[in-house]
């Protein structure tokens, strides 16, 4: 908040307060936020792709935007829960491949 005092010619103080403008990443913050949420809930096999896939693509956006702190972390979260599952289903399906057949 800015404060400028200016006298006039008649003796009285005229105060001129300006507030500075607040940029948001409203993008970033959904994406940072749905995030969390689907780290949180991972373990759940519909909502986590209904969460992470989405807070990916928006965290992604809100790196063009600025400030970008939240748009980051939502990306870097999202992206290595995404990979992470990836990882465990190729792993876990692999083990399953490669089992011998009880016939």
């Amino acid at each position: 908040m800015e404060t400028s005092n200016t006298l006039q010619s008649n003796g009285q103080k005229t105060i001129i307060v300006t507030q500075g403008f607040s940029q948001k990443n409203g993008i970033g913050i959904a994406g940072f936020v749905m995030s969390i949420t689907g780290m949180i809930l991972c373990w759940v096999p519909i909502i986590r792709w209904l969460l992470l896939v989405p807070a990916f693509l928006l965290s992604f956006i809100g790196l063009f935007k600025s400030p970008r702190a939240l748009a980051v972390i939502g990306t870097i979260i999202s992206a290595l829960i995404i990979l992470m599952i990836m990882i465990i289903k190729i792993s876990f399906f692999s083990d399953i491949l490669s089992l011998p057949s009880a016939f």
